[in-house]
């Protein structure tokens, strides 16, 4: 039997919020459990012409409930894994060779704008948890101690702002305006790895191996801690995410000019014959890319 007080609860409830939101809240929350059916396709023209649709899809959920933090970590989450699974590796064809049709600065410019609304997403998030949060991350002075009022709860938002923007600073390098932000994207990862390690397979160490390894000792690059945030990757993942080897060997392996090593990882990512359900999408990737960069190995290796 229901209570007279918890009667006038529910039915405030229902006054209050509209049917159109409480549907977009279950659609929400049915979608945010199904992406692990998105995020294990292992046919990538399959998921590219799959990815455009659901994110519009959600788009225009969300203009039924402007505010809902679900279809906006949903949000953020598609467009960043659009732009790196699909454009950038387009791109790296492109400038490697690999397809001589198309045209980098398009690509790279469609990249970014992706990256762009995925970090506009995200922070949407983190703002509305942390209001003034927004203002507070432009500051790189302040950046350490803003970062440690997150809690775990933020880690998945956390993590979508700091890799969008990584990615899109790491695509306009000629941007100097942009140089002074790569140490607020860096340290968000790195709060991440501290909340939330094992989000999204270990996506922030996967980020970080990136940021450490891919540059040169004389430019900032931590050989050490690249080779610190690929094994905690592994651990976390397992030995049969290939995309962890793929990125490691294209920037922290050609960084350090062994061509052995980037040979041999990329050879054994390419000869995936099974992968785990739950990184179909980005062992195909790994594949994809990995046939890319052993094609090139002369150019990446002078």
């Amino acid at each position: 039997m229901i209570r007279p007080l918890t009667f006038i609860i529910v039915l405030f409830c229902l006054v209050a919020c509209s049917p159109r939101v409480l549907v977009v809240n279950e659609f929400a929350d049915m979608i945010n459990e199904g992406m692990g059916a998105l995020e294990s396709e292992t046919d990538l023209e399959l998921a590219r012409q799959a990815f455009p649709g659901n994110i519009k899809l959600l788009e225009t959920m969300l203009a039924n409930d402007p505010a809902n933090p679900t279809l906006r970590l949903l949000l953020a989450r598609l467009y960043a894994s659009y732009a790196f699974a699909f454009l950038e590796t387009d791109l790296d064809a492109a400038r490697l060779g690999a397809a001589a049709s198309v045209d980098p600065d398009a690509l790279s410019h469609r990249a970014v704008v992706f990256y762009q609304r995925a970090e506009a997403y995200a922070l949407g998030v983190l703002e509305a948890s942390h209001p003034g949060l927004t203002r507070k991350l432009e500051q790189v002075t302040t950046i350490e101690a803003v970062l440690a009022t997150m809690a775990p709860g933020d880690a998945p938002a956390l993590f979508w702002y700091g890799f969008s923007l990584g990615a899109r600073i790491n695509l306009q390098q000629d941007d100097v305006s942009l140089l002074v932000r790569v140490p607020i994207a860096a340290a968000a990862l790195r709060r991440v790895v501290a909340l939330a390690p094992a989000y999204f397979h270990g996506g922030a160490h996967m980020a970080l191996m990136i940021y450490y390894g891919g540059r040169s000792p004389a430019m900032g690059g931590r050989p050490d801690l690249a080779d610190e945030h690929y094994a905690r990757l592994k651990a976390i993942a397992g030995d049969d995410f290939f995309l962890a080897d793929v990125l490691y060997a294209r920037h922290a392996l050609v960084i350090r000019a062994d061509r052995d090593g980037f040979v041999r990882l990329l050879t054994a990512a390419g000869d995936i014959s099974q992968e785990r359900a739950a990184y179909g999408l980005m062992n195909a990737v790994a594949r994809r890319r990995a046939a890319i960069y052993l094609s090139a190995v002369d150019d990446l290796f002078l």
